[in-house]
């Protein structure tokens, strides 16, 4: 609910301080609401100028924890605004990766979250011969789920075959946005993946 506080509207200093303790106030408060708290009327607040906006969500990005338990679902997330691998209470996996930016720290969550696979991109400079895929692979992929956000796929590890490796090649457009994630099983994990990592983006 919006409602309007007749009283004088702050200009200057006073308005940039107070923009920016509202900001810091905002960032705080999120663990506290989460929280059950008794009803109280809570005074209205004056809307945040679009830049103060950009910077406390700056902010928050910053200091977000890596790792976030997921309450009442059994589930644990590691990630960023350019990736995510969410795993959930039956050992299915949500994944997302928005960005080649999100290619490192996507694999390291996977590992952290001890996912047997590993994410590559492929690069026109490799030279290692392509590696050989094992049938099977489509019998682990889950598809996304209604609400899934974009750039996601579920899959579920244990429909894998187990004689060979997870690899998810990941190919990006030339302006670093994901273009695809492909799930193979594989005999080895290379090094690298031969071709070139860019893909002409489908809009």
């Amino acid at each position: 609910m919006t409602s309007t506080l007749n009283t004088p509207h702050p200009t200057g200093f006073q308005q940039r301080l107070g923009d920016e303790l509202e900001s810091l106030a905002l960032l705080t408060s999120v663990a506290a609401e989460a929280r059950p708290a008794p009803r109280r009327t809570r005074p209205a607040r004056l809307r945040l100028p679009l830049a103060v906006a950009g910077v406390a969500a700056g902010v928050a990005a910053a200091v977000a924890l890596p790792v976030l338990s997921l309450p009442g679902q059994g589930a644990q997330t590691i990630g960023s605004s350019a990736y995510a691998v969410t795993k959930e209470s039956d050992g299915t996996l949500l994944l997302r990766l928005d960005s080649r930016d999100g290619l490192e720290g996507f694999q390291k969550a996977l590992d952290e979250l001890g996912v047997p696979a590993t994410a590559l991109e492929p690069s026109a400079s490799c030279t290692e011969p392509r590696p050989e895929v094992i049938p099977g692979a489509s019998t682990g992929l889950r598809g996304a789920e209604k609400g899934d956000p974009p750039n996601s796929i579920r899959i579920d590890p244990d429909g894998f075959p187990d004689n060979g490796h997870l690899l998810l090649t990941a190919g990006f457009a030339p302006d670093g946005r994901m273009a695809v994630l492909a799930v193979s099983v594989v005999k080895d994990i290379p090094s690298c993946l031969p071709g070139s990592g860019d893909i002409v983006r489908v809009k």
